[in-house]
């Protein structure tokens, strides 16, 4: 399986060009890379120029997750989205006593999500599996990633929601990552600090924020705290 690594141009609610995570979690620079191939053989990621035998192309260090995302986006990337699926992550740290989430910003251009909270995740590609779906979200969303361990990732169910972009519902599947507080601290530094990007900065909510606040005021008037149904996931996760 082979891919070209470029960027691709930046759309101004994007918090960064196309594909910059795969530069990221590779640690290439763009600068020096853009235009090389990268190559997955029996399990292992090289580049090199296109064309180059294997044996004269740099091998990568990856972790089997961080390979199954990149996979997934060599292999099905420029497929279209699939607008009847989506994949939601719920991070939180050890004792469920706070969630990262992010908030969308004024300039998204889906005016129902703007200044709303939204799980980290998105829309698989057509064909793409929703496992190495919600990897690949989790690498581009979360720009600081050495921490982050996706063994941890867990399937809860599928929920069908209302689609606040697309016409009729969807399906999303709700995973969890829990992260220890250490870690969490550090995602919540890391995510925050995106805050001149325009598509959404990183924001914490504690339990108790959830239950007495936010979560009955959603079932009073949704939409009014948080993209589509994402309480719902979260409640979830309190209540199973």
């Amino acid at each position: 399986m082979r891919r070209i690594l470029e960027l691709g141009e930046q759309k101004p609610h994007e918090k960064e060009p196309p594909n910059k995570w795969v530069f990221r979690v590779l640690d290439l620079d763009p600068d020096d890379h853009s235009g090389l191939e990268l190559r997955s053989e029996n399990g292992t990621l090289y580049y090199g120029v296109q064309g180059t035998e294997l044996e004269n192309c740099a091998r990568l260090n990856a972790e089997v997750e961080t390979r199954l995302a990149l996979e997934s986006w060599m292999e099905f990337g420029t497929n279209p989205d699939d607008h009847t699926r989506a994949v939601s992550i719920i991070i939180h740290n050890e004792d469920e006593s706070g969630f990262l989430l992010q908030r969308k910003d004024l300039k998204h251009p889906t005016p129902s999500c703007r200044g709303r909270y939204s799980l980290f995740g998105g829309s698989p590609h057509v064909g793409e599996n929703i496992l190495h779906a919600a990897y690949r979200e989790l690498l581009e969303e979360i720009v600081s990633y050495q921490d982050l361990d996706l063994r941890n990732l867990k399937h809860l169910e599928d929920l069908t929601l209302d689609s606040v972009q697309w016409p009729g519902t969807y399906t999303c599947s709700v995973f969890s990552l829990p992260v220890p507080f250490k870690t969490f601290q550090q995602l919540v530094a890391c995510t925050a600090f995106h805050e001149l990007v325009s598509e959404s900065v990183g924001v914490v909510i504690t339990r108790d924020e959830f239950e007495s606040i936010l979560l009955p005021q959603e079932i009073e008037e949704p939409g009014r705290h948080f993209v589509a149904s994402h309480h719902h996931a979260i409640n979830r996760i309190l209540f199973p």
